[in-house]
């Protein structure tokens, strides 16, 4: 098994210079110095600003304990 983990670390350093590019700029999960905290800020502000712009907008909540049941 610790030869598995091995190649997983090796396959995500060679990764990761192209996962800006690969990945979209949203995405928080993943990404080095991305924090639960950038997508709560991210909410917020997109929540102000549809409340300033009167702007229609939809937030999608998923609980993560009943979509990812193993974690």
């Amino acid at each position: 098994m610790p030869t598995i983990k091995l190649l997983t670390r090796i396959i995500a350093y060679r990764l990761n210079p192209w996962l800006a590019a690969i990945l979209n700029p949203s995405q928080h999960y993943g990404m080095r110095g991305h924090t639960v905290f950038d997508a709560i800020a991210t909410v917020r502000d997109a929540n102000a600003h549809s409340e300033y712009s009167k702007a229609p907008l939809c937030i999608v909540s998923l609980d993560f304990r009943t979509a990812f049941d193993n974690i």
